[in-house]
């Protein structure tokens, strides 16, 4: 009995398995997958051309999948030859990843925390560089978590900005091309942005050129934080530092201290970090793309961030909650409230809240870009709405499982 199904209805619906089936394909061999974890698994254990079938080990996984297959009531012999396909297409994504990464002398990162913390700056760097031109056209918009993260980081902040006294001059860290540098200026008199990265200061100050309204009060510079905050003592209204940047300073204590310095009595701040008692750490690996732009790995002990085929490995240290509590309660700033932010968005698949609207196998075929066609397909808005209300009555929860900390306090009043 086929009820409300049709023909259009089903093919709509095979075009997400599918679509589904491919990314998960994509966590096991597309670019910064697990090919490339095995390969340089290899590399380290065998030299800079190591065996890469291992015949015993594939055999096992083979007989292993004509199991589950027979559980499933799949044909055996389809399934082993569909694993036979993905190990092949492995091998040969690790013969290239050793082509592209192997250096005659390569410094060991894994041993050298000095030469690990130079290589996740270059990194940064090159993420930025990479990234600028097309942040504001939507690099943080394709992802349903942290789109979900930021309306619920604007509303906090917008309620923290409601309640202070004093709106004088306002701080943004690590603001990138400045989108919230500029609607910080609608509250305060002088906003400054600061960032490591050339590249997106570059983008931030190309932006206030195309603002309608005048931006003369919004000033952007490079600032390396890790340094300190190029401000006077008690000369600022509010700190922010959003989605996530906390965690991307090594020396978060030193920063907090100067926060405390620059701050006004009574001057506001709002940190984000990310969280490592969230339920995605707590899961540990999920076997499909995530719905955040880029989350902490935590093997490799970094933050992952996927950016076209490329990938990128950040500088990043998740905290628990009693550590955020520690280090801010040093620095002598009062915290008023910590919350954590999204839990449940943060572990679904990216495409897992989007209508049966694909386009037609012919359209996806023509364009080859997957993630398009789920940019073209149209949100289930009743059930994105129904899972942020999820995720905010959870943020308060002493729980504390979202994947983002945030930190909101002042500076004590004399």
């Amino acid at each position: 009995m086929l009820g409300l199904l049709n023909l259009q209805k089903i093919g709509r619906r095979l075009a997400r398995v599918d679509h589904h089936l491919l990314q998960t394909l994509a966590v096991r061999i597309g670019a910064g997958s697990l090919s490339d974890a095995v390969a340089e698994c290899k590399r380290q254990l065998q030299g800079a051309f190591p065996e890469l079938t291992r015949k015993g080990v594939e055999d096992q996984r083979l007989a292993q999948a004509t199991t589950w297959a027979e559980r499933l009531g799949i044909d055996p012999d389809f399934a082993a030859a569909v694993l036979f396909g993905a190990i092949s297409e492995s091998c040969r994504m690790q013969m290239n990843f050793l082509h592209q990464h192997f250096k005659d002398q390569e410094t060991d990162v894994e041993k050298d925390p000095e030469a690990a913390w130079r290589f996740h700056r270059e990194e940064l760097l090159r993420l930025t560089k990479t990234v600028a031109p097309h942040y504001d056209e939507g690099y943080a918009k394709e992802f349903f978590g942290t789109k979900v993260y930021l309306r619920f980081e604007k509303g906090e902040l917008g309620r923290l900005i409601a309640d202070l006294e004093d709106h004088q001059l306002a701080l943004d860290l690590g603001c990138a091309t400045g989108i919230k540098s500029i609607m910080l200026s609608e509250h305060f008199r002088q906003v400054v942005g600061y960032d490591v990265s050339p590249d997106m200061i570059e983008r931030a100050k190309a932006r206030l050129k195309t603002e309608s309204s005048s931006m003369e009060h919004i000033a952007f510079a490079v600032a390396d934080l890790e340094e300190g905050i190029p401000q006077e003592d008690a000369s600022v209204s509010l700190v922010l530092m959003n989605l996530g940047t906390g965690s991307d300073i090594r020396n978060i204590d030193n920063l907090l201290a100067e926060t405390h310095r620059v701050l006004r009595p009574g001057g506001a701040f709002l940190f984000s970090f990310y969280n490592a008692g969230s339920l995605l750490a707590k899961i540990g690996f999920l076997p499909w793309p995530t719905s955040l732009a880029a989350m902490i790995d935590q093997d490799k002990r970094c933050l992952e961030v996927h950016f076209e085929k490329e990938v990128f490995l950040i500088y990043a240290r998740p905290h628990t909650i009693d550590e955020i509590k520690q280090l801010f309660s040093a620095s002598g700033l009062m915290i008023q409230e910590i919350l954590t932010h999204p839990t449940i968005s943060a572990v679904l698949p990216e495409d897992i809240l989007t209508t049966e609207t694909f386009k037609s196998y012919a359209d996806l075929i023509e364009t080859r870009r997957y993630r398009q066609a789920i940019m073209e397909a149209e949100d289930n808005e009743s059930a994105r709405d129904a899972l942020g209300g999820v995720d905010e009555a959870l943020a308060r929860s002493p729980l504390h499982l979202g994947a983002y900390i945030l930190v909101v306090g002042a500076k004590e009043k004399r």
